[in-house]
């Protein structure tokens, strides 16, 4: 049997293993089932016990949109009476770590200024045009026509927008208006250039998954779990971790379902999450975990989140799981469910 083989048995014995609960075993090979011990799981004195599934094997965890660099926040991040004046297509309502608290979004009214556009599930620059031959219509480096060749930026930008070369101009000048600041940034110790990025554009964009509904969204540090459910759609910014669910999130919805013999919707199962992850037993995972730099802050990242447990509904405490469901719940019905 090759490397690779033994790759592919060992995988395939550990998933059937996952899916059934039981030990696995081939001739070569044999997984194990155990229910998962948390004093290992959170390097803590007391014995708790949970059968489920690790927050990393339910969600994709992504940060939020990076700008990079000093002195642009007040540049990205409006209000509505700048919003307002600017294309609503390159405008999000958006979150930063302070606007989240336990089980609840305080949004406080902030605007982005994102200047991209969803293309096939990735980002895409708002001010590139197909019928300038992909020339970016905000790039200064480059002429557009022959009458720009020896002119200023300020004099390219009122000629594009004249000559409806740039898409989205009310944004394109509300941008050039802080042309300075935004182009000579510096992002941990490198010009914007060597990122590769025109000079309006963010460090980090992410993908267009982050600005879904149906995700569980906390600070990226803090002291105190705070999670929440975001059904609107915000955009986050890079002091937010949003929780996407992926493919395993269904077994943990269909298994709710299960327990109280009724159909539960993904918001529901959100809100199940959401529970646990808002309990004193995450608060010890973070109290276990904070850090002398940050200010004494715990960062919660894909390693922290990857070593919790969402318990598996247990048919033994539906009530449990109903009153959870319906935000009827107290943490003796959390902590139920890890002894």
């Amino acid at each position: 049997m090759s490397l690779e083989e033994k790759r592919k048995e060992i995988k395939r014995l550990t998933l059937q293993v996952i899916r059934n609960e039981k030990d696995s075993s081939s001739k070569n090979f044999k997984a194990t089932y155990e229910i998962m011990d948390t004093k290992a799981l959170f390097e803590e004195t007391v014995l708790t016990r949970a059968s489920g599934w690790k927050i990393t094997e339910l969600f994709i965890p992504r940060q939020g949109v990076t700008w990079g660099g000093e002195g642009c926040e007040s540049v990205f991040v409006v209000d509505e009476s700048i919003a307002s004046k600017l294309e609503p297509e390159l405008i999000y309502r958006t979150i930063g770590g302070r606007d989240i608290r336990p089980r609840k979004i305080v949004w406080i009214g902030n605007h982005l200024v994102f200047p991209y556009i969803a293309r096939q599930q990735r980002w895409i620059t708002a001010f590139r045009k197909p019928n300038l031959g992909g020339v970016d219509s905000l790039d200064f480096d480059e002429n557009l026509d022959p009458s720009e060749k020896g002119q200023n930026i300020e004099w390219k930008l009122k000629n594009r927008t004249a000559r409806k070369y740039i898409p989205f101009p009310k944004t394109a000048e509300y941008l050039f208006s802080s042309y300075k600041v935004l182009s000579e940034r510096i992002f941990k110790d490198k010009p914007l250039s060597d990122y590769k990025k025109m000079w309006y554009e963010y460090i980090w964009q992410r993908d267009p998954s982050i600005t879904s509904k149906n995700k569980i969204v906390c600070p990226r540090l803090t002291r105190k779990a705070r999670f929440a459910v975001d059904n609107y759609g915000y955009l986050p910014r890079d002091s937010v971790i949003s929780l996407l669910p992926r493919g395993r999130f269904n077994e943990l919805r269909d298994a709710i379902s299960k327990v109280v013999r009724k159909p539960v919707s993904n918001e529901g199962a959100l809100n199940y999450t959401s529970a646990f992850l808002n309990s004193k037993v995450f608060d010890d995972l973070l109290a276990s975990k904070r850090a002398k730099k940050r200010g004494g802050y715990p960062m919660v990242g894909e390693k922290m989140l990857g070593r919790f447990i969402i318990p598996r509904p247990q048919p033994a405490k539906v009530r449990r799981v109903e009153k959870i469901l319906s935000n009827r719940f107290g943490q003796k019905d959390i902590e139920s469910f890890y002894q």
